[in-house]
């Protein structure tokens, strides 16, 4: 008989013994690879994290007590314990379940996430609250070990633990995030959790304990101090900021989470760090070898993890055609590095690394030391290229302007997942960046419209030897241009075609979706010169001037219509003395994007051929009058 199917809620679980909730676990996990290979998602770290967010549900009481998922790659579980098991073959299309933890979709989501290392934060602000409030209930942050990284989590934690606070952190340990975690802190957890010293003393502790029940208070003073000689690393660490240790603990072992659980809670005036130690993937042997593969997945066959729906032949993404292009450059300039924020396959990185492992730096998620190690390699000659995704650059925004653009420094950042992105939501689209970087002084900001244009784009930007955003989205896109590839960036803005009576400034991918829309309004009668304005800053004022020669000009881009590219020429043409210039700026709304194909947002937005062509039409209609 099936236990899942008799959850509904957390309190649910209350009803089972340990060995009942084993076996739920089991079930949550086959529930999960089946869901997933339908709808595409985060798979391996949900599959991680089954029985930690079964004994979590089961040890407390949510949502009076509040469950902070750092990022909420892990979360799955969770959704489907707390009432939503049956809309998740929803998950992540439009109009149904969000990837991540959402307060607008379930009272159990107490805080929405999607970035990593705000967990600790965010729960310790619900704690200080809870208390200023004189109100009573737990505070959990849950997270993973990759998020220890970032700067966030130490600032969080060393604040915990200068008070008093009832606050649960809870380490997630699977010793990989994406791609394999880096630095000190990781070593410093692995040595906890292989030391067999320890781990064979913990076992011949508990023994003693079960035989002589008297021993408990002494042996617990004895472990801790058996502990602090043989793991100086971890133990230490979370010790000095005064937090209470647990663990290691089993991370699928149903009891011993309890267990660990049930102690958390009887600690007073003091934060609690329970270091848990789970596999990422578990369950499903394919994503157990390749968690970094099945991290995040499209619609897959589970009996082969085959995606559904292959690429086709010689169909290169952005990402890709970047990782070729460093690798090309590189054997030409010794000078060019690549850093990346714990995302070397995703962003193109890896190719380069392979290629030149010397000259190829993970520093883990990390995206504002990333930004400012950058600018301390250019300060010494070198030229680091640093490909991060729009929606996490925006954590180095200060980074950016204070440590490369103030000095003026040759860093190539590379833009990645610019523009809508899709599925993953409002914490992942990239419709910010043309807005945060454009009015940096010192910024360059390019565009390429295709893949084949990545390598003209970076051989620009080291040519320019000043700070460059290099601007793409995370797939490909058809190819558009006519200029060699070599040029295409000395040239700025290149006129795809010649027309009279509209003028289509598109940027980046969307030039594709200009021609395409300027064939639909040539069957009108209306006549449209399509630019691809691949030079987003400075503005090609000799092009913009040319362009005039329309008495409409439309500007296209999937960047946010406030203080984007259509501002800027609006802006431009102001200072050029012509704004009696008709201008009509399509972009993105000043919106945060929910979760839906990237196809279905260009519909929903009016950002497709069929929808610009009637737009073009109507305004072009209005300018004639």
């Amino acid at each position: 008989m099936s236990i899942l199917e008799n959850i509904e809620r957390p309190s649910d679980l209350r009803r089972y013994n340990d060995t009942q909730l084993a076996q739920l676990c089991q079930e949550i996990r086959a529930f999960i690879i089946h869901s997933v290979s339908k709808t595409g998602g985060h798979l391996a770290s949900n599959l991680g994290a089954v029985e930690l967010t079964v004994a979590l549900h089961a040890s407390f009481e949510a949502p009076k007590d509040k469950i902070v998922w750092d990022v909420g790659h892990q979360s799955y579980t969770h959704k489907i314990l707390t009432g939503r098991r049956d809309r998740m073959d929803t998950l992540r299309a439009k109009g149904g379940l969000s990837g991540f933890p959402r307060p607008n979709e379930s009272a159990y989501d107490t805080f929405a996430t999607g970035h990593a290392s705000t967990s600790i934060s965010a729960a310790l602000g619900m704690a200080r609250a809870r208390d200023l409030l004189g109100k009573d209930f737990n505070v959990v942050a849950v997270l993973g070990d990759g998020a220890f990284g970032g700067g966030l989590v130490f600032e969080a934690l060393n604040d915990a633990g200068s008070g008093a606070s009832r606050l649960i952190v809870v380490l997630n340990d699977n010793d990989m995030s994406i791609a394999p975690n880096v630095g000190a802190m990781t070593r410093s957890l692995a040595r906890m959790r292989v030391n067999p010293k320890y781990m064979g003393l913990k076992r011949w502790t508990k023994k003693k304990v079960e035989d002589r029940p008297g021993l408990e208070s002494f042996m617990d003073r004895f472990k801790g101090t058996i502990k602090y000689a043989m793991m100086p690393g971890a133990w230490t660490f979370f010790e000095q900021l005064d937090f209470f240790y647990i663990g290691p603990v089993d991370g699928h072992n149903i009891t011993r989470l309890k267990e660990a659980f049930s102690q958390a809670k009887k600690v007073e005036q003091q934060p609690v760090l329970v270091h848990v130690i789970t596999q990422k993937g578990r369950g499903y042997t394919a994503a157990e070898e390749n968690p970094s593969r099945y991290h995040g997945v499209p619609s897959f066959q589970v009996e082969t993890g085959a995606a559904k729906k292959q690429a086709a032949p010689g169909d290169r993404t952005f990402p890709q055609s970047l990782g070729d292009a460093l690798v090309k450059l590189a054997k030409e300039d010794r000078r060019l590095v690549a850093i990346t924020a714990a995302m070397p396959d995703a962003t193109g990185v890896s190719a380069f690394a392979q290629a030149f492992p010397a000259r190829a730096f993970n520093v883990g998620i990390a995206e504002e030391h990333a930004v400012t190690m950058a600018a301390g390699m250019a300060a010494q000659g070198l030229r680091p290229v640093v490909p991060i995704y729009s929606t996490f650059l925006q954590r180095a925004y200060d980074e950016i302007i204070h440590d490369v653009c103030l000095q003026n420094l040759p860093v190539i950042l590379g833009v990645d997942h610019a523009g809508i992105v899709g599925e993953d939501g409002e914490t992942h689209q990239g419709i910010f960046d043309i807005s945060y970087l454009y009015h940096i002084p010192n910024m360059t900001i390019l565009s390429p419209a295709s893949p084949q244009e990545m390598e003209g784009a970076l051989r620009y930007a080291l040519h320019l030897g000043t700070p460059v955003a290099i601007r793409y989205p995370k797939g490909g896109s058809p190819l558009v241009r006519a200029t060699p590839a070599a040029s295409l960036f000395d040239c700025g803005w290149e006129r795809l075609q010649t027309g009279a009576d509209v003028a289509i400034l598109a940027v980046g991918t969307m030039a594709y979706q200009a021609l395409e829309t300027a064939k639909l309004l040539k069957a009108q009668g209306i006549s449209c010169a399509v630019y691809s304005a691949r030079l987003v800053k400075p503005m090609d004022e000799a092009a913009l001037r040319a362009a005039c020669a329309c008495p409409l000009v439309c500007t296209l881009e999937d960047n946010m219509y406030t203080g984007g590219f259509g501002w800027a020429v609006r802006d431009k043409l102001c200072a050029l003395g012509r704004a009696d210039v008709a201008l009509e700026i399509i972009a993105a709304p000043e919106a945060f994007l929910a979760h839906a194909t990237r196809a279905q947002w260009l519909d929903m937005l009016g950002l497709v051929p069929e929808k610009l062509a009637p737009r073009i039409a109507a305004r072009w209609k209005q300018v004639k009058a």
